[in-house]
């Protein structure tokens, strides 16, 4: 259980991009996506988490709460986009979404 995958990577990557596009940031932009459409086949499960909307600043993740929305929104939008097979835990309680994962995993 990773909450680090190359899927998230793309979207922390893509996001640092809010001007006009070079060749090479495009380049990078897209050797990201063909790595993460490569590898999704050998993941057994993917779970959509939602993140947790409050403002965020602990010295590796900075985030406010219009940001946090927008992640998981594009997030779940590619995993949908992509038809890749992934698991909505939105309407989990966040006290029980640990649980839920094991379960499915232990099956």
């Amino acid at each position: 259980i990773c909450d680090s995958s190359s899927i998230l990577n793309y979207f922390y990557f893509r996001s640092l991009f809010d001007t006009e596009l070079s060749n090479k940031d495009i380049a990078s932009i897209n050797h990201i996506q063909k790595e993460i459409l490569k590898h999704i086949n050998t993941i057994d499960m993917v779970f959509y988490v939602p993140p947790i909307d409050t403002d965020t600043n602990d010295g590796i993740r900075f985030h406010n709460t219009d940001e946090i929305k927008k992640l998981g929104t594009l997030i779940k939008s590619y995993l949908e986009l992509e038809n890749i097979k992934h698991e909505d835990l939105s309407s989990i309680n966040i006290n029980n979404r640990v649980d839920y994962i094991l379960k499915s995993i232990i099956k």
